[in-house]
């Protein structure tokens, strides 16, 4: 119930004090947010009973606009110094990194060329493995050869 009352007030606010502006003024956000807190403390006060219904709207409204003033205040900051990603004090422990277009095209073409290196010393590895096979193969076949030849025995 606080916060449905909270966020509908606070819209029908902020088209009331922006009246046609594209974007609200931090001034009229944080009219607003005063307004919609003194709306749901109004609403939280009369749960808790009628002695309630004046502090609960008043605390409210305070929190309200501080919560705006301070969030008006980090958006104002965001936006006129925002820290580039190196010279931040936790962007060297960062395992991840913003990269260019071009620095990851980079980057793959390298893992490709890594890739293909792979493929061929794996192929040349083939090719001396199948070299070996086929010259223990004649080997073995000479010593059948020679073996079974009765005349080319070593008596002769």
């Amino acid at each position: 119930m606080l916060g449905t009352s909270y966020y509908a007030t606070r819209l029908s606010s902020l088209n009331y004090f922006g009246k046609g502006k594209e974007e609200p003024t931090p001034s009229d956000k944080t009219k607003a947010s005063t307004v919609a807190g003194g709306v749901a403390g109004t609403f939280g006060g009369m749960l808790r009973g009628p002695r309630n219904v004046i502090p609960a709207a008043l605390v409210f409204s305070l929190l309200g606009a501080g919560g705006q003033a301070i969030a008006n205040w980090r958006a104002v900051r965001a936006a006129n110094a925002a820290p580039k990603p190196e010279s931040t004090f936790w962007s060297r422990w960062n395992p991840i990194k913003q990269l260019s277009d071009q620095d990851y095209v980079n980057l793959l073409e390298e893992k490709l060329l890594r890739v293909e290196v792979d493929i061929a010393l794996i192929d040349d590895r083939i090719k001396e493995l199948r070299e070996s096979e086929s010259k223990s193969r004649e080997k073995k076949e000479d010593s059948e050869l020679t073996e079974g030849n009765p005349g080319s025995s070593s008596r002769a």
